[in-house]
């Protein structure tokens, strides 16, 4: 079989910054390695060429706002994304995104349509035009549907008739597929994990074997040494994790030091500098601002634990880079970093602000237990390598097009 021509459609891409949008570079980066012709299309404005790939942007061309009066932010803001997803779709005095997006699906001539969902509009759309026009539809779902958008989804699903789209689902968790039942119901869901450099990850291991740090994680003395790489935005929690920090000092042995480093930017930052003062966490609450994978990488290498607090963590890909280097992590049961890591083995899981407070005071009071994890990230993570992901994706294109 030739090779496919393959449009990848997301309302988020680079230059704006987040999970999906660093996800899609990577995989992007790696199918056209592996011989797919594909371009990207998004309403996000930027270069024409992202890592060698053509990214097909559904906005005004020359412009660095994109012709948007509403330019999304680099970060996620709820507010501004509204406003920016309005003007996608209703723009008086120039073509719309969604136009654009259709006159591109139309024109380009594509064997399959990969559309990757951020609980954003025009993957909806996307994936609606391409049904009509006969393609070849896989779609990527990126993140949960929460409790209060339940209702809003089950009304999405019944209005645009998603379950009977003849299309090829997946979701790049087992808890993101269990959360899209009130918009697909019993339409199958098969996993599509996101991917990681595991070796280049792993290289940290070896960097720890070499650190005179002297921290506590493997049952050693002085301050424990807890890492969060996060946007810092509500979804995120940034807030529960310095309450939880908080907790759990209160809770430990005179003399045992937690000291905290947040790498991150995001529109909370001020906020959060200005509770970790009121929480009395002073310099041991550190924050870093946005870091390149280099500079992350060197930060786990000095880690003792990987922190992360969000409910709604569709697959947690930065819990992974930690756990790759050797780092264990402690999050909450009801996100998708179950799906890779072994509670009492390489993580802690916990059902709830407290139970995350008090996890995190266990790990600090017994040595034996900051062992105990440590070991069980010697081990490498099967199945996430990019290699094995790419690997996926291809055997599904090609299972598409067989049809």
């Amino acid at each position: 079989m030739t090779a496919p021509r393959v449009a990848l459609v997301s309302d988020w891409y680079l230059p704006r910054f987040g999970g999906i949008e660093l996800h899609l570079r990577d995989l992007t980066v790696h199918l056209k390695a592996e011989g797919v012709d594909l371009e990207v299309l998004t309403p996000v404005p930027g270069p024409g060429e992202v890592e060698g790939v053509v990214v097909r942007r559904l906005c005004a061309a020359g412009r660095a706002d994109g012709g948007y009066r509403f330019p999304p932010p680099p970060h996620a803001n709820s507010a501004r994304d509204l406003f920016f997803f309005l003007e996608c779709f209703a723009s008086p005095h120039r073509k719309s995104a969604h136009a654009r997006l259709r006159e591109q699906l139309r024109a380009g001539r594509y064997d399959l349509v990969h559309v990757h969902f951020g609980n954003a509009p025009l993957a909806y759309a996307a994936t609606r035009e391409a049904v009509r026009l006969g393609l070849p539809v896989l779609t990527t779902f990126h993140s949960m549907i929460g409790h209060v958008q339940i209702p809003l989804a089950a009304a999405l699903g019944r209005m645009l008739g998603c379950a009977r789209w003849p299309v090829r689902h997946s979701a790049v968790s087992s808890v993101v597929a269990r959360s899209l039942r009130p918009l697909l119901g019993a339409a199958p869901v098969e996993i599509l994990p996101n991917g990681i450099d595991a070796d280049w990850w792993g290289a940290a291991r070896a960097m720890r074997a070499g650190n005179d740090a002297g921290g506590a994680g493997a049952g050693g003395e002085g301050a424990i040494e807890l890492l969060a790489v996060m946007r810092l935005h509500p979804r995120k929690r940034p807030q529960a994790l310095l309450r939880a920090v908080a907790q759990a000092r209160r809770e430990l042995p005179q003399g045992q030091r937690l000291r905290l480093r947040i790498i991150g930017e995001g529109p909370l930052r001020a906020a959060l500098e200005r509770q970790a003062g009121r929480l009395g966490l002073g310099p041991d609450a550190e924050f870093l601002g946005r870091l390149g994978r280099e500079e992350i990488r060197a930060a786990l290498s000095r880690a003792d634990l990987f922190l992360l607090p969000s409910r709604l963590e569709s697959f947690g890909i930065a819990a992974l880079e930690a756990r790759c280097a050797g780092v264990p992590v402690l999050g909450m049961r009801e996100a998708g970093l179950r799906d890779f890591l072994t509670e009492g083995a390489d993580c802690l899981l916990a059902d709830g602000d407290r139970a995350f407070a008090a996890a995190l005071a266990r790990y600090g009071r017994e040595p034996d237990l900051r062992r105990r994890l440590a070991e069980g990230c010697r081990a490498a993570v099967p199945g996430l390598s990019w290699p094995e992901v790419t690997a996926r994706h291809l055997l599904t294109y090609r299972q598409l097009l067989a049809k």
